[in-house]
């Protein structure tokens, strides 16, 4: 399918579309997407996924203990069903300055009730700060983040 293929005539008069499904595809298909899509599904598939998995959990695990040593509430199991994220509060720096003192630190990390509002209702929490890891993530980077954490606990709390 080219360009065009939604107009069936074009007159001085006016102009007749397709009646089917071809009338809502006007323009070029989006080939670099799907060429994208491609280099980004043979990337992936470079991995073993399941292994992937249990190492960001293993991650994940390590860096929730290690806060937890620092005083701050950790939320979630970690354990190896779920997915390799963290969600913490410090027990005196709000989640929105954590989060700009560690992206000035080159750390990206979000903030806020993260759709689930009913669950930090429950909890009698407004948000948290939520690292996620993933297959790009290294060992190194989530020790460094743990470090960045350390030094802004000592400097800040």
């Amino acid at each position: 399918m080219g360009g065009g293929d939604m107009i069936e005539t074009v007159t001085i008069e006016g102009s007749t579309y397709q009646t089917n499904e071809h009338k809502f595809e006007a323009g070029t298909p989006r080939i670099a997407e799907a060429i994208g899509w491609s280099a980004a599904l043979d990337w992936m598939n470079t991995f073993d996924l399941d292994a992937e998995h249990s190492r960001l959990v293993n991650i994940a695990s390590w860096v929730a203990e290690e806060l937890r040593a620092m005083g701050m509430s950790v939320y979630g199991r970690h354990s190896e069903d779920d997915a390799a994220v963290v969600s913490f509060l410090h027990p005196t720096i709000n989640s929105e300055d954590m989060a700009h003192l560690l992206d000035a630190r080159g750390y990206a990390v979000r903030t806020g009730h993260h759709c689930a509002q009913p669950l930090l209702n429950r909890l009698g929490i407004s948000g948290t700060v939520r690292a996620s890891f993933y297959v790009y993530n290294t060992r190194e980077e989530a020790e460094g983040l743990v470090k960045e954490l350390k030094e802004i606990t000592e400097k800040f709390a």
